[in-house]
C-alpha cells in the first residue's frame, strides 16, 4: 500500500493481482515523505535495489525499522539471507489495508487525488489463491518450478479454497476498495489481463511518463496455461460466480 503526498495518489493493494509489481513500479515515483508499507522481504531488496525506498513512515517502531533496514542493505549488498527468518515490523498502516481504514487513519483522502486499484478476472483470482496456498514457499521466493494442478497439494488447496468461498468466507479484493460507505473509492483501475499497457495509462495520468517500466515479481507458473472451464468443474465456476459476483458486475468480467 502507497500513500504519495508527493505524486497525491493512494495505491490499495489487492491479494493475486500483481499487486507487488505495481507497488515496487510506484514506489519509483515517491520520495522519502511517503508512506510505503512492507512486502516480502526479498521484493523489499528488490525495491530498494531499483528505487533506493524501502518500507518507511507507516509507524513501526523506529528501533525495529531500522534493524529492518540495516538487514535489507546488506542483502542487497550481497550478505547471505535467511528469508524464513526475517519478520517485517509491523506499523499502523498495513499492506493489504482497506480503504476505509487507510482514511480512517490518514484522513480524508483528497477528491483531486488518484485512487488505484487493480481487478483480475475472478476466475484467475480463484486460479492464483489456490496455488498460493498450495505452495507459499514458491511464491515467496518467486520460485520457476512449475506448480502440477493433479498433485495432492493442488488437490488439497483447491478443496480448502471452495469450502471457503462456499461459505463466502474469502477475504475479497472489492471489499479493500469500499469506503465507510460502502462506495467504491478508486478512480483508476489497471486491469491484471492488460497491466502494462494500463500502467502506462496511469503513469500519463500522474505525469510521469518517463517512470521505469512495470518490474514483475513473485512469478510462478504451472505445467500447462488453463482455462477456467477446463480447471474447474461446473459446481465450482457456480460457488466462484456466486462468491465473486459483485466484481464480476462492477469490473464487467463474464461468468461462465
Amino acid at each position: 500500500m502507497i500513500i504519495s503526498e508527493s505524486n497525491q495518489f493512494v495505491f490499495i493493494k489487492g491479494r493475486k493481482v500483481a499487486g507487488t509489481s505495481v507497488e515496487v513500479g510506484l514506489a519509483s515515483l515517491c520520495d522519502s515523505n511517503d508512506i510505503l508499507t512492507p512486502i516480502t522481504p526479498i521484493d523489499e531488496v528488490v525495491r530498494f535495489r531499483t528505487t533506493h525506498l524501502m518500507a518507511q513512515n507507516y509507524g513501526a517502531d523506529a528501533e525495529k525499522l531500522k534493524i529492518y533496514h540495516r538487514l535489507i542493505r546488506r542483502i542487497e549488498r550481497g550478505a547471505e539471507a535467511n528469508w524464513a527468518e526475517i519478520r517485517k515490523p509491523r506499523g499502523r498502516y498495513m499492506g493489504h489495508m482497506p480503504f476505509n481504514q487507510i482514511e480512517g487513519r490518514f484522513g480524508t483522502i483528497p477528491s483531486d487525488w488518484t485512487i488505484i486499484g487493480i481487478t483480475r478476472c475472478p476466475y484467475g483470482q480463484a486460479l492464483s489463491r489456490i496455488k498460493h496456498m498450495a505452495n507459499k514457499e514458491a511464491v515467496k521466493e518467486r520460485s520457476e518450478v512449475a506448480i502440477d494442478t493433479n498433485s495432492s497439494y493442488f488437490q488439497q488447496a483447491k478443496t480448502k479454497f471452495f469450502s471457503k468461498a462456499s461459505e463466502r468466507n474469502l477475504r475479497l479484493n472489492i471489499d479493500l476498495y469500499k469506503d465507510k460507505q460502502n462506495k467504491l473509492r478508486p478512480n483508476f483501475y489497471l486491469r491484471y489481463e492488460s497491466l502494462n499497457d494500463d500502467y502506462k495509462t496511469l503513469l500519463g495520468q500522474l505525469e510521469k511518463p518517463n517512470a521505469p517500466e512495470l518490474p514483475h515479481l513473485k512469478k510462478t507458473t504451472t505445467t500447462k496455461q488453463l482455462a477456467a472451464h477446463e480447471l474447474f468443474k461446473r459446481d465450482e465456476l457456480d460457488i466462484i460466480n456466486a462468491c465473486f459476483e459483485e466484481e464480476f458486475q462492477q469490473h464487467n468480467y463474464e461468468m461462465i
